[in-house]
């Protein structure tokens, strides 16, 4: 294993693969590869057997323009004996409430009927502002 001295590339995306086999060293039984990392987006450290966010320069966003919602990558490992076994990992890219919210028109006007409880959901539809009132039973 990678003695822990070393710095960290990125932020941590997987922590530890749980590939049996050692990938550096000389008791090296496999080696690590990442493959399908077309924008790379993610570092393999083979010896820790993690993969790390490789956003120097760039940010990752799942809103537009970027609009990332997911990164997936291969790693391939290879034994002594020249199997290859490849692992499909999929990072889901969560959405952070980063940027301020956008309205087509500086006001809105919308009639409520006073008989509309606290509780009721009003929705107005943008082609028209529209009243649409789910009205309360009872």
């Amino acid at each position: 294993m990678t003695p822990p001295s070393r710095p960290l590339p990125g932020t941590v995306l997987v922590e530890n693969l749980q590939i049996n086999g050692v990938a550096e060293g000389p008791g090296r039984t496999i080696s690590l590869s990442l493959r399908d990392n077309g924008e790379h987006w993610v570092i393999l450290d083979p010896g820790r057997q993690a993969l790390y966010l490789n956003s120097t320069g760039r940010v990752l966003d799942r809103d537009p323009p970027s609009a990332i919602q997911s990164l997936v990558v291969q790693v391939q490992c290879t034994n002594e004996l020249g199997t290859v076994i490849l692992h499909e990992v999929r990072i889901v890219v969560r959405d952070r409430n980063d940027n301020v919210p956008s309205f087509q028109q500086p006001r809105y006007y919308v009639s409520v009927n006073e008989s509309v409880w606290e509780s009721d959901r009003v929705s107005v539809a943008s082609w028209g502002l529209k009243q649409l009132v789910t009205p309360h039973s009872g």
